[in-house]
């Protein structure tokens, strides 16, 4: 009867603990970063300021989303044509992450034409962003050249005291005409079978190392199978698991390619981001611990009165 009471005692705490800490850490708060609280004027795009024109220089112009932030580096600068003529033409260019809300019909728009328009939904005319919402954010990133320039890449800091659930992908027209058709100026092909277009995204933690878990990979393009019928270049926003990733601080997004040339990678370094899902960490949970100590140290003293009784022939009354 002794050991009955004993297991039902130990029984009873397990389970306790076991249905406690199931939901230990609690599930956490959901947070999303649709880009919807943006203001744009229709088919147009937010682009940033060079507070110094002409020093080659980018200058940081970071925006908010529902809290969260993201860096866009944004400049003006110009070229002499021909050299020594005293002839300048401006231009731009910039990388990080802007935000769009550009819509096509008929014929998807090339080269840098199509680098702030989703291809989603395919010409329709009808919002660019995932499901059918209308904003969305344009990712664009430098080359790695410690790699040679075979890979782009971009980081990007998660708010604190928030961790990484999922997002939504696509590709812009600019990538998906490249892939399709190349460009007119030979600096990039058409995809063949082998080819590939993939972004890789990679936890990191505060210091911007990677963290244990797996990176998780999206092909934007897939030529890889022998079979033609298999070929596809990613067309309609894709939903993208990331709570693997739920340790890191930071994320790496990083591209690659196999169309790459002697100054390293051709097909166009961008892909798009909407419907940022993130959830709070979790903070252990005091009162749960506290409670389990309790617990623990009035089992112990149950046992230890049952011990005492069974070996002296007295009840334990404390």
């Amino acid at each position: 009867m002794r050991g009955l009471m004993k297991l039902s005692v130990w029984g009873f705490c397990f389970a306790l603990m076991g249905g406690l800490c199931t939901d230990w850490p609690r599930a956490a708060w959901a947070e999303l970063i649709d880009f919807e609280d943006l203001s744009l004027q229709p088919n147009s795009h937010f682009e940033g300021t060079d507070t110094i024109p002409y020093d080659f220089t980018a200058t940081l112009n970071p925006w908010t989303s529902r809290g969260m932030t993201f860096p866009l580096y944004w400049a003006l600068d110009h070229y002499e044509y021909p050299p020594g003529s005293g002839q300048y033409y401006d231009y731009t260019w910039w990388y990080g992450v802007s935000y769009s809300n550009h819509t096509w019909t008929g014929t998807p728009p090339a080269g840098l034409a199509g680098q702030y328009t989703a291809y989603a939904p395919g010409g329709t005319g009808g919002p660019g962003g995932a499901g059918g919402s209308s904003t969305y954010a344009v990712f664009f990133c430098t080359a790695d050249w410690d790699n040679g320039g075979q890979t782009y890449s971009f980081s990007l800091d998660l708010p604190p005291g928030r961790q990484i659930q999922g997002l939504s992908v696509t590709n812009n027209c600019y990538v998906w005409n490249t892939i399709k058709n190349g460009d007119p100026y030979g600096f990039t092909r058409p995809f063949d079978t082998g080819d590939y277009f993939l972004l890789t995204i990679v936890g990191l933690d505060g210091s911007g190392q990677p963290i244990a878990a797996s990176p998780v990979e999206i092909y934007l393009a897939d030529y890889r199978s022998q079979n033609p019928a298999e070929h596809y270049v990613l067309e309609t926003w894709q939903n993208v698991d990331l709570s693997g990733l739920a340790g890191a601080e930071k994320l790496l997004f990083r591209l690659s390619s196999t169309d790459v040339g002697q100054y390293g990678m051709n097909t166009p370094a961008y892909f798009l981001v909407d419907n940022i899902l993130l959830a709070e960490v979790p903070e252990p949970a005091s009162g749960l611990l506290l409670f389990l100590g309790g617990m623990g140290l009035w089992v112990r003293r149950r046992l230890l009165g049952i011990s005492v009784e069974r070996v002296w022939g007295t009840k334990d009354n404390r």
